[in-house]
């Protein structure tokens, strides 16, 4: 039997784990996993069409056109792709215009401010979107543990929601 502090040490272990497998969008996994499916909720899947936009926001080295040909490659639509890749400019994006907006289907973020039209008392925009309902499913680009848009994680989130049949 474990002592009060060992279940709290354990309890922010678990969290941890729960907070990265949703960041990775992981989640449903890891609680069927651990045989919590029952907590499960309905996702996101309701409120936008399996052919909605995907929608790329944040400073990029990665072109507009190459982002689409990328897409193109790995079977999705070239005009189903929106890009918002201005830094400066995510400050002042409305992303409400996204909730409830059966248009948009992923926003796939790379490096951008924290704060942002929005964003409330989240410590992101990332986040709101993230911890709010209604808002289209969020997947994080990622190099080296940091928000960066490359061609690869492209390929690879792509290739992850065309697996998942999610577009």
């Amino acid at each position: 039997m474990l002592s009060i502090e060992e279940i709290e040490d354990l309890m922010d272990a678990i969290q941890i784990r729960v907070i990265q497998a949703n960041m990775k969008g992981q989640l449903d996994d890891l609680l069927k996993l651990m045989g919590m499916d029952d907590l499960l909720q309905p996702h996101e899947e309701t409120l936008s069409f399996k052919d909605g936009k995907l929608l790329i926001v944040g400073r990029s080295e990665v072109k507009e056109r190459e982002i689409r040909i990328i897409a193109d490659s790995e079977g999705i639509e070239r005009d189903r792709i929106e890009c918002f890749l201005e830094y400066e400019g995510v400050k002042t994006y409305n992303f409400r215009r996204l909730q409830y907006n059966p248009k948009y289907r992923v926003v796939l973020f790379g490096p951008v401010p924290h704060s942002g039209e929005g964003k409330n008392d989240s410590g992101s925009i990332i986040s709101e979107l993230e911890s709010t309902e209604g808002y289209p499913r969020v997947i994080r680009l990622r190099s080296n543990e940091q928000l960066k848009i490359t061609k690869s994680n492209l390929h690879d989130a792509f290739r992850q929601l065309k697996a998942e049949n999610y577009v």
